[in-house]
């Protein structure tokens, strides 16, 4: 499947890896040093991430979930409606 087939680019990868780090209510702002440390230590040995999942909205973050052919297409699908609809609830992608 082409990567910018879906929303999804990484689906020729040989494993999917997720990590989550949950917060009691009202935690401060460096609760979760550890897991970012962590997870700095495993992000260079990945390709991408699922950022749906995700509160971080960045430029950054937007890149590292859509490589240039699969945003580019994304972008044409804000663009026609189509994840205004389908994908409302998704990560943002500006037109």
């Amino acid at each position: 499947m082409a990567r910018d087939a879906t929303a999804f680019a990484y689906r020729s990868s040989e494993m999917f890896v997720m990590a989550a780090s949950f917060l009691a209510p009202g935690a401060g702002p460096g609760s979760a040093e550890g897991f970012d440390t962590a997870w700095a230590g495993f992000a260079p040995h990945a390709e991408g991430i699922y950022g749906n999942f995700s509160p971080a909205t960045s430029d950054e973050i937007t890149a590292a979930m859509y490589p240039p052919d699969t945003l580019s297409a994304s972008a044409r699908r804000s663009a026609s409606g189509i994840r205004r609809t389908c994908f409302a609830h998704n990560h943002n992608i500006a037109p």
